[in-house]
């Protein structure tokens, strides 16, 4: 078949055990049909493939796109399937636009689209070092994610003028929690730190940690909690009273809330939190095809073509495969989500 400027395959996760993923595949592959539809007429052809969460399937997949004229491939969501899509890929050079948010497995050919942990605490500690907040201590559960958050974190700490004074675990269990409190506390208050960068998420340890730092000695109006999840997820969340007065980070509220719309007008209903990224990827695609046809869609010229805009804000690939994204800083004052500083539609230096 003949190459068009801009051939997008979509790696979802359909047909994986977990209905969820189903969820997230449709919602994905109609956000993406609805950047499609938006473009310029001719500058994208789309289509979708399964990959039932596996990455032997993925790779199949993949390997069946580039036969069929594919000359960019648009996820796949989960790091492992994405990571061997990326693999399979190298040799073409075409790159793997991926939705995970592990850094580990970007670099080559694969770019990340999801902002990554190192960017949020790059955008966190920014933020606290202009509100004279300098001195972070990192509280983290002992797992194998919030490790690499942790990981994560001292990496986008760095150059921000806030300094890491110290980090403290604790095993993922109330028991685990309450056993390892006490030392955390003392180790954060001998370090002098005055703020605590919390690793967990709403899912997980998260309510439990907050509301029993102030019992052990970690108070909020001592202590400038920061989050490097979404305190608002789910909605409910907000009604936590140890969340109140917390920093965290989320996109730019405005692209997001007009996408919503448009995806709610097309579809009937509210699109996955995960949308706007396929939505944003297929916008790139469409504005390097654009711009300069295939070669513009090839993984060196993403990474060297500056800044887009779509959905979720204003955002670059790093020649590393990760990314860089403004993001806005977010608190909760009565329930309420209040904006601190709103993600900026430029982007400055950083990162490589």
């Amino acid at each position: 078949m003949p190459t068009r400027p801009g051939t997008a395959r979509c790696a979802r996760p359909s047909g994986a055990a977990d209905p969820q993923f189903g969820i997230i595949a449709d919602s994905l592959t109609k956000a993406a049909r609805l950047a499609v539809s938006e473009a310029e007429p001719g500058l994208v052809t789309l289509r979708t493939y399964s990959t039932a969460a596996d990455p032997g399937r993925a790779q199949q997949a993949a390997q069946q796109a580039k036969a069929e004229g594919a000359n960019i491939i648009l996820g796949p969501l989960l790091a492992q399937n994405a990571a061997a899509v990326g693999t399979v890929m190298a040799s073409t050079n075409t790159a793997v636009l991926t939705f995970s948010n592990n850094s580990d497995i970007a670099g080559r050919n694969v770019l990340m689209m999801s902002d990554t942990f190192d960017n949020r605490a790059a955008e966190l500690g920014s933020y606290a070092a202009s509100q004279g907040k300098r001195r972070v201590f990192i509280i983290h559960a002992n797992s194998t994610a919030e490790e690499a958050i942790r990981d994560a974190a001292v990496r986008g700490l760095s150059g921000t003028g806030v300094q890491v004074v110290g980090t403290g675990s604790f095993d993922l269990s109330q028991e685990g929690l309450t056993a390892a409190l006490p030392g955390i506390a003392a180790s954060a208050r001998a370090a002098g730190a005055d703020s605590l960068l919390l690793t967990s998420d709403t899912n997980a340890a998260l309510p439990t940690l907050v509301g029993l730092l102030p019992d052990y000695g970690l108070p909020p109006n001592e202590f400038q909690y920061m989050g490097m999840t979404r305190f608002d997820r789910p909605p409910s969340a907000t009604s936590l009273p140890g969340l109140q007065g917390g920093w965290y980070t989320m996109p730019d509220t405005t692209p997001v809330g007009e996408f919503n719309q448009r995806y709610i007008a097309a579809n009937g209903n509210a699109p996955h939190l995960l949308a706007p990224l396929a939505y944003d990827g297929i916008r790139v695609i469409a504005e390097q095809a654009r711009k300069s046809g295939p070669a513009g869609l090839t993984p060196q010229a993403l990474s060297s073509a500056g800044a887009f805009s779509g959905a979720t804000g204003t955002f670059r690939f790093l020649s590393d495969g990760t990314n860089r994204r403004s993001l806005s800083i977010a608190t909760i004052r009565s329930n309420t989500v209040t904006i601190l500083k709103q993600a900026s539609s430029r982007l400055g230096a950083f990162g490589s």
